[in-house]
């Protein structure tokens, strides 16, 4: 995969899709990368659109912040935003530098959990750049996500290092508990591609910073406001990592937004949510391209 340098830093990154104007930039979630995407949505989008992903700092084949290392931290919601490297706005930041850096004008973003927020920032702070946005799984904007206890206990264990087959093992369970108490998730499918994404890449340090980036970010409800861009938000009601209300609150927020609140959804991709996903992913950016 191609690797490209801005301010210091290289970004990995993948295109799909026919060049054309019409790009969409995928942001991933917290301590995820970009082959975390589904490739059926990829598939589906790519029909019709230039899809970019990439992995955020800290996290695949990006530039990793090194220090402070924090190793071990038994409780994100106990850590010291002291320690803090960077932010949400400076992940925001990325995305511009990587747009930049590609020619790339103007752009549709979709951005998922953490990838939301980013995206989010992107579309407040830069509205000539942004097309449309669609917030997927993430909140409104808040200081704090509301997490169940087990899901905020299975992202504690995402930045505790131990070896490939327990790192293994330990995504499995999580992704069964972000399943939702549907427990939709695909046990067999979700080991192989926790294997392949720690094979690729395997640095719970950087998930404590991006988590310490969410953490250290003021509240960014008012930016939410100055949205002006069509805005599509999908929440699952099941969601145990963010509560489905916090993405609510970011419908009323963003002027004339749209929200799909998805049944037995919780923060994940199951098969049959994706597929629909794409079809109504696809109509909505239809209507936004110019």
């Amino acid at each position: 995969m191609p690797r490209i340098k801005t301010n210091n830093m290289s970004f990995e990154y993948k295109i799909f899709g026919t060049e054309n104007d019409n790009t969409i930039l995928l942001i991933q979630g917290l301590g995820m990368q970009l082959i975390d995407w589904p490739d059926t949505l990829i598939k589906t989008l790519s029909t019709s659109f230039r899809v970019i992903v990439f992995d955020n700092r800290d996290s695949g084949l990006s530039s990793k912040m090194m220090a402070p290392e924090a190793q071990y931290h038994p409780d994100m919601s106990e850590c010291d935003i002291s320690e803090s490297r960077y932010n949400l706005h400076d992940l925001a930041q990325d995305t511009i530098n990587l747009a930049d850096s590609l020619n790339i004008s103007t752009f549709h973003l979709i951005g998922f959990s953490m990838g939301g927020m980013i995206a989010q920032l992107v579309a407040a702070k830069f509205p000539e750049r942004v097309l449309s946005l669609v917030s997927l799984l993430s909140s409104g904007g808040q200081t704090d996500m509301i997490s169940t206890s087990e899901a905020m206990e299975r992202m504690n264990i995402s930045c505790r290092r131990s070896n490939v087959n327990d790192a293994v093992d330990a995504a499995v369970i999580s992704d069964i508990v972000f399943s939702g108490s549907k427990h939709t998730c695909d046990t067999t499918q979700s080991e192989i591609s926790a294997r392949k994404a720690i094979l690729r890449s395997y640095y719970p340090e950087g998930t404590y910073r991006q988590g310490l980036a969410i953490r250290s970010t003021p509240c960014r409800q008012a930016l939410l406001a100055q949205i002006k861009a069509p805005t599509f938000i999908i929440h699952g009601k099941e969601d145990p990592c963010i509560h489905w209300q916090q993405a609510a609150e970011a419908h009323k927020l963003i002027k004339n937004s749209q929200f799909w609140l998805v049944k037995d959804l919780g923060h994940d991709f199951p098969d049959g949510f994706t597929r629909l996903l794409g079809t109504r992913l696809i109509n909505f950016l239809a209507n936004t391209t110019n």
